[in-house]
C-alpha cells in the first residue's frame, strides 16, 4: 500500500448480544423500578411539602390570623412533590439504567435474567 492509497474497510457483522427474553425481562424490571420510585417519591414529597408548607404558612401568617396556611400548604405540596420525584426517582433511574445497559450488552446467557430465558412465551 502506498501513501495516500485508500482501501475499503472490513465489513462489520452484527452479532446477537443477549437473548430477546433476557432483554425483555431487564426492560420490564427497569420500568417497574422507575415507576415505583417516582410514585412513592411523589407521594412522600407531596405529603411532607404539604405539612411543611402549611406550618410555615401558618407561622408566617399568624399576624394576619393564619391567612397563609392554605396557600402555603398548596405551594409546599407542589414543591415537595417535584423534589420527592427527583430525590427518589433520580438515583433509581441511574442505577436501573446501568443494570439495563449491562444486560443489553451481556452475552446470551450471561445476565442475571439468564435463568428465566429458558421460559418461552405462552402465545
Amino acid at each position: 500500500m502506498t501513501p495516500g492509497e485508500l482501501r475499503p474497510a472490513a465489513a462489520l457483522a452484527a452479532m446477537p448480544v443477549a437473548s430477546a427474553l433476557e432483554n425483555q425481562a431487564a426492560m420490564s424490571e427497569f420500568s417497574t423500578r422507575l415507576r415505583l420510585a417516582t410514585t412513592i417519591g411523589t407521594f412522600v414529597g407531596t405529603a411532607i411539602g404539604l405539612v411543611v408548607g402549611g406550618i410555615t404558612g401558618c407561622i408566617m401568617g399568624l399576624p394576619l390570623l393564619g391567612v397563609g396556611c392554605i396557600p402555603a400548604a398548596i405551594a409546599g405540596a407542589g414543591i415537595g412533590g417535584i423534589l420527592g420525584t427527583i430525590a427518589a426517582g433520580g438515583p433509581v433511574l441511574v442505577l436501573s439504567a446501568v443494570e439495563l445497559i449491562d444486560t443489553l450488552n451481556a452475552p446470551d446467557g450471561a445476565s442475571k435474567w439468564a435463568q428465566n430465558s429458558s421460559l418461552k412465551p405462552a402465545n
